[in-house]
């Protein structure tokens, strides 16, 4: 065998395996698509399983979800079960910084450990851009908003002026609610997460 073949067919070899890889990934994903609405229970809950992990684990396989979701002649008991894996895979936990705003957007309170004490924002310190976005004029319920939407572990650029009118940026890194607050509500959040993606993904199949 010469060289250059020598070469070639171990490249080929492994270039097969990844796609027989690939074409393994496929078919397990549709396979599971299709028992998500089997005539047996059990096989309808063990395939709801498989294929969240699979699409936490793998989350571009959500648009393929989509397109069961939205198909007018689907079996209802997959669409539902469809939704449900949705919701678990695009689950995402409130981030905060755990720092409480009055009406003009003046830093009011900090909460003991959190983002906000470990960047050093200060009480009394008005609250002016947040990721490069200015704010004044916004009520506190929208900024909690922008940095609920957060994903936990992004830093987010801010900007305070403080009581001498100096201008002060900081990067603290927006944290997963229930490290800083209880009460997060994950059934809720797993909906409200459900009902963005599929708005999201309804105006998509809408442009195509």
């Amino acid at each position: 065998m010469t060289p250059i073949r020598q070469r070639i067919l171990p490249a080929f070899c492994v270039l097969s395996l990844a796609c027989g890889s690939f074409l393994s990934a496929e078919e397990s994903f549709d396979s599971l698509v299709t028992k998500l609405a089997d005539e047996q229970y059990t096989v309808r809950e063990e395939s709801t399983r498989a294929l969240t992990k699979l699409c936490c684990e793998q989350p571009e396989l959500l648009d393929d979800l989509a397109k069961v979701i939205f198909d007018p002649e689907e079996d209802i008991e997959r669409v539902i079960r469809a939704e449900a894996v949705v919701a678990e895979a695009a689950y995402v936990e409130r981030g905060v910084i755990g720092f409480a705003l009055d009406l003009n957007l003046v830093v009011a309170r900090l909460a003991a450990e959190g983002p906000a004490r470990e960047a050093e924002i200060q009480r009394g310190w008005t609250l002016v851009e947040v990721a490069g976005k200015p704010v004044v004029g916004m009520k506190p319920s929208e900024i909690y908003a922008m940095i609920h939407e957060t994903r936990p572990g992004t830093k987010l650029q801010m900007a305070f002026v403080d009581a001498q009118g100096e201008r002060k940026i900081v990067l603290p890194t927006v944290a997963p609610r229930s490290t800083v607050r209880s009460g997060e509500d994950v059934e809720e959040r797993k909906k409200e997460c459900l009902e963005r993606w599929m708005e999201l993904k309804r105006e998509e199949f809408a442009n195509d």
